[in-house]
C-alpha cells in the first residue's frame, strides 16, 4: 500500500502544470520540494538517478515533457520505489 501512495505522489509530482514548471531561476528540485515541503526531494532525486539507464539520463538533462515522461518511467520501476522506502522518503498521502 505504501508503495501505491508513492507512486501516486511521485507521479503527480512528474505530471506538475505549466503553473509549475521551473523558471530560469528554479531548478526542478526547487519545484518539488514547493510541491512537498517537508519531504527529502534531494533523496527522491538520488533514487530517480540511481535507477535510471544511461539512455535515460540522457533524456532526464533534455528537460521538458520527456525528461517528465521519463521520470515517470523511473518512478514505475519496483527497484525505484524500493530505493525510496530505503531513504525514508515520506511523502504526503494522496486526498481522494
Amino acid at each position: 500500500m505504501r508503495s501505491a501512495a508513492l507512486f501516486l505522489a511521485l507521479g503527480l509530482m512528474a505530471c506538475a502544470g505549466p503553473e509549475t514548471a521551473p523558471t530560469v531561476e528554479e531548478s526542478p528540485l526547487d519545484v518539488a520540494a514547493q510541491q512537498f515541503p517537508g519531504v527529502d526531494v534531494q533523496a527522491m532525486a538520488n533514487c530517480v538517478r540511481e535507477n535510471a539507464t544511461e539512455a535515460e539520463l540522457v533524456l532526464l538533462a533534455e528537460g521538458g515533457e520527456l525528461a517528465q515522461t521519463t521520470t515517470r518511467q523511473i518512478l514505475a520501476k519496483p527497484e525505484t520505489a524500493d530505493c525510496l522506502i530505503a531513504a525514508d522518503v515520506q511523502l504526503p498521502r494522496a486526498s481522494g
